[in-house]
Formats: structure tokens, sequence, C-alpha cells
């Protein structure tokens, strides 16, 4: 939910807050959500996901997107 309202980095853990690279952290919740899109043609592919994590390649546009029935059963934190 936090990515629907604009409010990703709150999703960053506490503990971690202090020690990470802000940006690095962004950018692998960005990427996570990119793989778990409900329509498995617009998750990135395997190529482009180790792209991201290296850096070679920007992190993903993530355009909000509920989860389809599972938004009804589970509280999702991103």
């Amino acid at each position: 939910m936090l990515h629907l309202e604009g409010r990703i980095e709150e999703a960053i853990d506490e503990w971690l807050k202090n020690d990470c690279v802000f940006d690095e952290a962004i950018k692998l919740l960005l990427l996570g959500l990119a793989c778990s899109h409900q329509i498995p043609r617009e998750r990135p592919q395997t190529q482009a996901v180790c792209q991201i994590i290296s850096g070679t390649m920007p992190a993903p546009s993530v355009p909000p997107f509920k989860l389809g029935g599972l938004l009804n059963t589970v509280s999702i934190i991103v």
C-alpha cells in the first residue's frame, strides 16, 4: 500500500535506514514490486533484474497496481 500512496521509502526497515544507501534500497523495493507484478509478462526478465541490481540499468518504473484479490485477505506493507 505504501507504493500506492507514494511512500515506498517507509518500507525500509528501521534497523537498516542508517546503514543502507537510500537510493539502493528504493531501487530494490521497486524491483521487488516489478518482479511480483500480477501480470507475468509485465515482470522484468532475469537479465534485466541482474542489470538493475548491478547498476547498469536504472530502477524499473512501477505504476501503482493492486495484487488482485490478495488485498482483501492479506495486509501488504509495500
